[in-house]
C-alpha cells in the first residue's frame, strides 16, 4: 500500500491508528493527558510542586473510572486494556510517591484493584502486602486502611490461602474501629466474609473474638440463601443482625484496645517500650512532636521508638529521648510494645478539620495528645521543641560565623517561603533587601533563584538540613510565614516576626515564647479562614485552576499581602530591642 502524506511526517496509516485509537480507547487518552499534565507542571516560586494532593486524588479518580466502565475487559484479561492501564497507573503512582506519598498509595490500591480483576491475584497481593505488614505507612486514610485489607483477603480467597494468612482480621478491624467508631458497621460488613477463616483469626484469644468468630460463621451461613422470597428475608434479617453484632463488638474492642496494633490483639504489657511512628513529614510537624516524645520518655524511663522517614532523621539525631527506626525499613513488629501511637494517622489534621475556623488547640498540645500524653505531664515537662546540636553542627556554624564575617551587625534570619502558597507573602524580596541595609540576613531556602543577593544577604541553599539549624541558634531574630523555620527558631529562643493570615497564628505559636504575630485582625474579619491551597480566599474566590487545569494561578492571600514592608522590618527592630540587641 502507497502511503499517502496526511502532514508532514505522518502517513495515512498512522492517521487512522490513531483515529481508531481516540475512539475506542477514549477515556484512555483523556487520562494519559490528565497524568502527562500532573508530570509537566513545575514548582511554586518556594520551589514545591505546583500539583496538590488533590490534583493526584482527581487523576486517581479518572483511572478508577476506567476500571468501573471496564470491567468486563479486565476480568477477560485483555491486554489492550490491561497492559495499558497498568502502565499509566504505574506512571501515576510513581509519580506520585515523589510528591504526595498519600496519594500515591490511592494509585497503588487501584493498580492491585486492576490486577485482582485481570485473574492476577499474586500480583495484586505484592502491591497491598506491602502495606498490609506496615499499616504504620498508610497516611490518614480510613478508606485506604480499609480497602488494603479488603484486597488482602480478596486477593487470598481468590489463591485459596486465606487460611494461611498473616492478617488478623479481627485485629485489623478492632485497629479501624479505634481510629472511626462511627464506622464500625463498615467495617463489620468488609470483614464479616473473612473473620475466623485465618490462623491469625482463630489464634485470637478471649470471649469477644470467640463470640466475633461464631457471628461470622452464622453470616457465611446465611448470606448463601436457598431463592425462596420468605428463606432470603429470614436470611437477610440474619445477616443485618449478624452484622449490627459484629458492629459493636468492633467498637467495644475498638474503644478498650485503641493502642494495640493492628495484627494481633497481643501487645508485650511487660515491656516499658512504646513506639511512635509518623510517615510523613514535614520539618516543623516532626519538630513540634518533641516536647511530647520529651514527657513520653519521662514517663516510661526509656527512650522512645520513632520511626520516620530516614530523610528526616538529622532533626533527631542527638535527641536522647529517641531511638531513631527506619519507618521504610524492614516491618517493625508492634506487638513488642506496651504500646503504639500512630501519629500517620495526624491528630493535627484531624482535629484541625473538625473545628476550623476555631482552632483553640496548638500543634504541639495536639501531637502530645496523640501520643497519649496527657495536659498535666505536658505542662510539667513544658512545650518547648527540642533540637540538640552535634559536635560537627556546632563546629559547622562557628566556621560559617567567621568566614562570612558575622558579628558586628545584628543577624537576621528569613525563611521566604512556605510550602503552600497561600501562606506567602509577596513582599518578602523587598522585606530581605530591607533589612540587609541595617542587618546581616540569611535566607533558609533551599534554593537561591528569584530572591535577593549581594552584600549582607547568605543564603542556605544547598546545606544539609543539619547546618541550616546549626545556623538558626546564630540568629538574633527571624522572619517567617507559616512554615517549619518559625517552630526551628523556638528551639533556640531565637525571637520570630511571624506573618500570618488564613492560618491561626495564636495556635500555630503557643509554644513559642518570642513571637510576634503579624496579621490583619482589624482589617479582615475572615481571619484565620483555614483556608488552603483547594479552597479559595473567601474574598477574592481565587482558586488555584479548574480541575486537571494544575498550578496555573499563584494562589495568594490579600490578608497577608496587605501587610506593608516597613511593618515587617519595624517588627524587627521591635524585637531586637525587646531582647536587648541595638541596632
Amino acid at each position: 500500500m502507497e502511503h499517502v502524506e496526511i502532514q508532514k511526517g505522518v502517513t495515512l496509516e498512522d492517521f487512522f491508528h490513531t483515529f481508531m485509537d481516540e475512539a475506542e480507547f477514549k477515556e484512555y487518552r483523556f487520562a494519559e493527558r490528565v497524568v502527562s499534565n500532573l508530570k509537566k507542571q513545575g514548582n511554586t516560586i518556594s520551589g514545591s510542586p505546583r500539583v496538590r494532593p488533590s490534583d493526584c486524588g482527581r487523576a486517581v479518580s479518572a483511572l478508577s473510572s476506567i476500571l468501573d466502565s471496564n470491567k468486563f475487559h479486565f476480568r477477560t484479561g485483555d491486554l489492550r486494556y490491561v497492559a495499558r492501564f497498568e502502565q499509566l497507573i504505574a506512571d501515576l503512582a510513581a509519580y506520585c510517591q515523589k510528591t504526595y506519598p498519600s496519594e500515591a498509595l490511592g494509585a497503588h490500591i487501584l493498580h492491585a484493584r486492576v490486577r485482582l480483576f485481570a485473574n492476577n491475584p499474586d500480583g495484586a497481593l505484592e502491591i497491598v502486602e506491602h502495606y498490609a505488614e506496615r499499616p504504620y505507612l498508610i497516611e490518614g486514610s480510613f478508606e485506604h486502611a480499609l480497602m488494603i485489607a479488603l484486597l488482602y483477603g480478596q486477593c487470598h480467597l481468590q489463591k485459596g490461602t486465606l487460611g494461611r494468612s498473616k492478617i488478623s482480621f479481627i485485629s485489623w478491624g478492632r485497629w479501624l474501629a479505634g481510629i472511626s467508631r462511627r464506622n464500625s458497621w463498615r467495617v463489620a460488613e468488609t470483614f464479616a466474609p473473612f473473620i475466623g477463616s485465618s490462623t491469625a483469626d482463630r489464634s485470637e484469644l478471649g470471649i469477644i473474638p470467640a463470640l466475633m468468630r461464631r457471628v461470622s460463621s452464622a453470616y457465611a451461613k446465611f448470606r448463601r440463601g436457598s431463592g425462596s422470597w420468605a428463606t432470603n428475608s429470614v436470611s437477610k434479617a440474619i445477616t443485618t443482625a449478624a452484622i449490627a453484632h459484629l458492629a459493636f463488638l468492633f467498637a467495644l474492642l475498638g474503644a478498650t484496645q485503641r493502642n494495640r496494633g493492628p495484627h494481633n490483639s497481643a501487645m508485650d504489657l511487660s515491656s516499658r517500650r512504646v513506639l511512635v511512628t509518623r510517615a510523613m513529614g514535614g520539618i516543623g510537624d516532626l519538630l513540634m512532636m518533641s516536647p511530647g516524645l520529651r514527657a513520653l520518655a519521662s514517663r516510661t524511663g526509656l527512650p522512645i521508638d520513632f520511626a520516620i522517614p530516614r530523610k528526616f532523621h538529622a532533626l533527631f539525631q542527638n535527641n536522647p529521648h529517641v531511638n531513631l527506626l527506619d519507618i521504610d525499613g524492614p516491618p517493625l513488629d508492634v506487638s513488642k510494645y506496651q504500646t503504639w501511637k500512630n501519629l500517620s494517622f495526624c491528630p493535627a489534621g484531624r482535629y484541625e478539620s473538625k473545628h476550623r475556623p476555631r482552632v483553640k488547640k496548638g500543634r504541639v498540645e495536639l501531637f502530645s495528645l496523640g501520643m497519649g500524653v496527657l495536659p498535666h505531664e505536658l505542662r510539667q515537662h513544658g512545650s518547648k521543641i527540642d533540637y540538640f546540636l552535634s559536635q560537627d553542627e556546632i563546629e559547622f556554624r562557628q566556621r560559617f560565623k567567621a568566614e562570612k564575617g558575622l558579628g558586628a551587625r545584628p543577624v537576621i534570619g528569613v525563611q521566604p517561603f512556605s510550602r503552600d502558597s497561600y501562606k506567602d507573602y509577596s513582599r518578602i524580596s523587598n522585606v530581605i533587601e530591607s533589612l540587609s541595609r541595617t542587618y546581616d540576613v540569611i535566607i533558609f531556602h533551599h534554593v537561591r533563584d528569584g530572591l535577593p543577593s549581594g552584600g549582607g544577604i547568605l543564603s542556605t541553599a544547598g546545606m544539609p538540613l543539619g547546618n541550616s539549624l546549626a545556623l538558626v541558634s546564630l540568629l538574633d531574630a527571624m522572619v517567617c510565614v507559616d512554615s517549619a523555620f518559625l517552630h526551628a527558631a523556638a528551639a533556640f529562643d531565637v525571637p520570630v516576626v511571624a506573618i500570618f493570615g488564613p492560618t491561626d497564628g495564636t495556635a500555630f505559636t503557643k509554644h513559642h515564647s518570642k513571637a510576634k504575630i503579624l496579621w490583619k485582625q482589624q482589617e479582615f474579619a475572615c481571619i484565620p479562614c483555614w483556608r488552603n491551597e483547594d479552597i479559595p480566599c473567601p474574598l477574592t474566590q481565587q482558586a488555584p485552576g479548574t480541575q486537571f487545569e494544575i498550578g496555573q494561578l499563584q494562589v495568594m492571600s490579600p490578608c497577608i499581602n496587605s501587610i506593608a514592608v516597613d511593618e515587617v522590618t519595624s517588627a524587627v527592630g521591635e524585637v531586637l530591642r525587646s531582647n536587648g540587641v541595638g541596632r
